[in-house]
């Protein structure tokens, strides 16, 4: 793997799923060897963020113990930069060298609080990749055209199987964003709330204090901005309004946009002869 064969990779990938400008994407590697220079020659655009579990593996090369990892995990999970700071802080008492390490480290590219909204999506790991790798174990040691022709019946089947079990789901919300929705409106019982007439909010939970824009649906906390999926301040808000919390959610997790993205099969293909 250098940087000649994944540019190869990428103008290839670019070809067929269509250009940043147009869509957006969003890039999570694992810092493999050649991958960011490519990254930055065919996709100079692109946002990319590294992968917080290969980033620790790195890191815990020079800086043992639990107390750091915990530390480093804390700072990369935290939403706002006050909290973010904190732990880097924390860290710093621990040990100065491996602070000072991680902070050479553009925070941009790997801590949660810096990520930009427009992906609505906040994940730290490339475990979308790591379980389809596991999925193509077994034809990844078959001769090229059989692997190939393994990785797409799997894919045939598997496009068919989700789009068939997400016609049949009643909800509007998909149904593992619904789930998270609900333990939202659990966490939303503590939160206490003053306004001041407009659409803003001022949403107190345990001590913190964060501000609520209905109308801009953002909250200070960052996570409803990140995600798309309303937080437990946004929730309470919400409900203090009569209205529901479903509505608010981002039109990237509806029953429709998922069977949107399904309804592009694979077809079945004749044998060799």
């Amino acid at each position: 793997e250098n940087k000649e064969t994944w540019t190869w990779f990428l103008e290839n990938l670019i070809g067929d799923i269509g250009s940043v400008r147009d869509h957006g994407w969003c890039f999570i590697s694992d810092q493999q060897k050649g991958l960011l220079p490519a990254l930055a020659n065919v996709v100079p655009e692109a946002y990319n963020r590294f992968c917080v579990r290969h980033l620790f593996a790195n890191f815990k090369k020079n800086h043992q113990g639990k107390e750091l990892k915990d530390l480093l995990w804390g700072a990369a999970k935290a939403s706002t930069r006050a909290a973010f700071e904190s732990y880097m802080k924390q860290m710093e008492i621990v040990s100065k060298e491996a602070c000072d390490d991680l902070r050479s480290k553009s925070s941009l590219q790997w801590a949660r609080h810096t990520f930009p909204y427009y992906p609505k999506c906040d994940m730290l790991l490339n475990n979308l990749c790591e379980t389809f790798n596991s999925k193509i174990v077994e034809a990844r040691e078959k001769p090229l055209v059989n692997m190939l022709e393994t990785i797409r019946r799997y894919l045939m089947v598997r496009i068919r199987k989700n789009r068939d079990s997400m016609a049949k789901y009643e909800g509007l919300i998909c149904h593992k964003i619904q789930q998270k929705l609900e333990k939202c409106k659990e966490a939303s019982i503590d939160c206490t709330f003053i306004s001041s007439g407009g659409v803003r909010w001022e949403v107190n939970s345990g001590g913190k204090r964060f501000v609520v824009d209905v109308e801009k649906r953002s909250c200070a906390c960052n996570c409803r901005d990140l995600t798309g999926i309303p937080c437990k301040h946004a929730v309470h808000v919400i409900g203090f309004r009569k209205e529901r919390a479903e509505d608010y959610v981002h039109d990237f997790y509806k029953k429709d946009t998922y069977i949107a993205l399904y309804s592009h099969l694979i077809q079945p293909c004749n044998g060799p002869d």
